[in-house]
Formats: structure tokens, C-alpha cells, sequence
């Protein structure tokens, strides 16, 4: 039985967190940031990532006690919201300078604010 749950959990890792959005917040960061800005900003990246996850362990279990089965429908709506913002807002980065970048973040800023 304690394979079986070995398993499960390296299964969960392997297949989830490193093809999911986990690890986005640890990488993202350097292709946004130039070197002066980057620690400050992966410690945003990274503190906010453990807040949130620490928000859904939070109150998954009140929102199971009160809507049971539907309670990650709440969590999904959350996610669509996310992708339907990333999607949005944050720019391709492949083949591009943090500088390239950040001028695009900027003529946005000031298209959506």
C-alpha cells in the first residue's frame, strides 16, 4: 500500500505541477525581469504563488461543507478567470528582451488604466 500512495503522489507531481501552471511563477519572472529587478520580483512571484495556494487549502474544506460536490465549480470559475486574464493581458515572451517586454506592459498599462 505504501507504493501505491509513493506512486500516486510522484504520479501527481510529475503529471500535474510540471506540465500545470505550477511552476509559471518561478520561471515567468526571468523572462520579465532584467537581473536588477529579478530577485525582488521572483520573491513577489513566489510569495504570492504560496499565498494563494494557501488560500485554496484554506477554504476548500468550508466551501465543501456547504455546496459538497459542486465546490470546485468555484475553483474552475476562478481558473477560467485566470485564463481568460493571462490570455489578455500578459504578452508572449518567446524570442524577446526583458526590455522589449516591459515596453509592451507599459503601452497596455495605459490602453487598459
Amino acid at each position: 500500500m505504501g507504493e501505491l500512495c509513493e506512486h500516486s503522489v510522484h504520479s501527481h507531481v510529475c503529471g500535474n505541477i510540471r506540465v500545470g501552471p505550477g511552476p509559471i511563477p518561478w520561471f515567468f519572472t526571468s523572462e520579465l525581469f532584467d537581473s536588477a529587478t529579478r530577485g525582488k520580483a521572483a520573491a513577489v512571484s513566489a510569495s504570492s504563488n504560496w499565498i494563494a495556494n494557501w488560500l485554496v487549502g484554506l477554504t476548500f474544506l468550508p466551501i465543501n461543507n456547504l455546496i459538497h460536490q459542486f465546490a470546485f465549480l468555484m475553483f474552475t470559475f476562478f481558473t477560467f478567470v485566470f485564463i481568460l486574464f493571462t490570455w489578455k493581458f500578459v504578452p508572449e515572451t518567446k524570442g524577446r528582451t526583458p526590455t522589449a517586454i516591459r515596453k509592451e506592459l507599459t503601452v497596455m498599462k495605459k490602453r487598459v488604466f
